[in-house]
C-alpha cells in the first residue's frame, strides 16, 4: 500500500553516481508516486540537498565512491 499524504508536500532524494540508475529510478518512482523528485549524484551533494529541507524520503545509492 501507498500512503502519498505523507509526501505530498516534500520530495523525494534518489542519490546515484550511476546516471542511468539515478535516471531510471527517478522515472519509475514518479511515475507510480506522482511526486516531485530531485537528484543528486553524489553523497555529499545528497548531504547539501537534505540541509535544505523538503526532502521526505531519500532513495540512496550505499556503495558510492567517497562514502
Amino acid at each position: 500500500m501507498i500512503v502519498k499524504g505523507a509526501f505530498m508536500s516534500e520530495s523525494i532524494l534518489v542519490v546515484d553516481d550511476d546516471p542511468v540508475m539515478r535516471k531510471m529510478m527517478s522515472s519509475i518512482v514518479s511515475r507510480r508516486l506522482g511526486l516531485p523528485i530531485a537528484e543528486v549524484e553524489s553523497g555529499e551533494q545528497a548531504l547539501g540537498r537534505l540541509a535544505r529541507g523538503g526532502v521526505g524520503l531519500a532513495l540512496i545509492d550505499y556503495r558510492m565512491p567517497g562514502m
